[in-house]
């Protein structure tokens, strides 16, 4: 276990929780009260959609509110259905507050990690309505000092202010005894290294690190070797 690290900064989707599977049954059981049946296109393009509006919440252009309904808006747009938007924005992010996979090895990680002293928070651009209950749901608040949801504080990862707030409420720990942890290179990765923090961009799909993104301190395929880092 790397023995450098005193505090450990874990995003939560697609890093301890599989956000890619409870999505898709959450979205599938949605649209199935219009009568449409979830198939893989069709995920695709809500996928693409939704990934483009994150971004822009993310870079602090649009307001979470906005964002939840746009996305189905223009989704629901291809099928003739719009009218319908906050209706299965609803249902879906309900679906989804109850909807708990973990990541394989995620569990362990953390308790090593918990064992070994080590001091954790989770950083997650998530909506607090659902958020909040997965949180519960799945045991993850007992392993956490701190929960930062982007909602709750007004700004996102990988702004600044974000990071700000997360080190200023953990009580100014040293930034070289910090480590960010996460799937995503520009909420988890890049704003750690913008704010001179050690990233650790779990990687699990072997994706192209993008432009404008540095390489990270460490890059892992599975989440059990971040207890090996070197």
């Amino acid at each position: 276990m790397p023995p450098s690290y005193t505090h450990y900064l874990f995003d939560l989707d697609n890093t301890l929780l599989d956000f890619d599977r409870s999505s898709r049954e959450a979205f599938a059981e949605a649209i199935e009260s219009l009568d449409l049946i979830c198939t893989d296109r069709m995920f695709a393009q809500y996928a693409e959609i939704n990934h483009r509006y994150w971004q822009l919440y993310e870079r602090g252009k649009i307001r979470s509110s906005e964002m939840r309904r746009a996305r189905f808006a223009d989704f629901l747009k291809l099928y003739d259905k719009e009218e319908k938007a906050d209706e299965i924005s609803h249902l879906y992010l309900d679906n989804l507050s109850q909807k708990v996979h973990w990541v394989e090895g995620a569990k362990e990680v953390l308790d090593a990690l918990k064992a070994n002293g080590a001091s954790l928070a989770l950083i997650t651009n998530g909506l607090k309505s659902v958020q909040r209950p997965r949180l519960k749901l799945s045991g993850l608040e007992e392993y956490f000092e701190l929960v930062v949801i982007s909602e709750e504080i007004g700004c996102a990862k990988p702004q600044r202010a974000y990071f700000e707030h997360t080190l200023r409420e953990l009580n100014h720990p040293s930034i070289e005894r910090v480590l960010v942890v996460g799937d995503n290179p520009q909420s988890d990765v890049l704003g750690g290294q913008r704010f001179g923090l050690d990233t650790c961009w779990y990687n699990r799909r072997g994706k192209q690190r993008p432009e404008g993104v540095r390489p990270p301190t460490y890059e892992i395929k599975r989440i059990r070797q971040l207890l090996h880092l070197q």
